[in-house]
């Protein structure tokens, strides 16, 4: 194990490599963010809809 080498990138690599991942990172948690916000709005037009048949107020064709 003593004779395996790593290299390793300099600090100024690792730092953009990082700031890359943060800012990838942050765009993919403002997706998720959205999609989770649609999907509450769907269950809540889904769940309106249901009522609205159960009671009559709209008819299945």
């Amino acid at each position: 194990m003593k004779n395996i080498l790593i290299s390793v990138p300099p600090l100024d690599e690792q730092q953009r490599i990082a700031d890359y991942l943060d800012s990838k990172c942050a765009e993919i948690d403002n997706i998720i963010t959205e999609k989770k916000q649609q999907i509450e709005t769907i269950e809540e037009y889904k769940k309106s809809l249901i009522f609205e048949y159960v009671t009559g107020k709209k008819e299945v064709a």
